[in-house]
């Protein structure tokens, strides 16, 4: 964790790198939960449900990226109307 290390610890490029890592995940992901999935309006609240859902969507996203797709918003859309196509890609058949 960067807060942790001592001075001098790290140079300034690896520094750069690491909070270049940091939005390229915030991009890729939470920016993807926030706007495809829309998190913050979820009306699950109870014990683990809302972690398990994130994770059902973690899972939806990926699935999606492994599966080719750029556009995260339409991927689903797309899924819907042939899910048949989606699940035997990830089936080898």
């Amino acid at each position: 964790m960067v807060p942790s290390l001592p001075p001098g610890a790290v140079t300034g490029a690896e520094l750069a790198d690491w909070i270049r890592g940091h939005w390229k995940i915030e991009k890729l992901l939470h920016h993807v939960r926030d706007r495809t999935f829309p998190e913050f309006d979820s009306k699950i609240h109870a014990g683990l449900l809302p972690c398990t859902v994130a994770g059902l969507r973690n899972l939806a996203i990926g699935v999606h990226r492994q599966d080719g797709h750029t556009n995260i918003a339409a991927a689903p859309r797309r899924t819907a109307r042939d899910w048949r196509r989606l699940l035997a890609r990830h089936h080898g058949r």
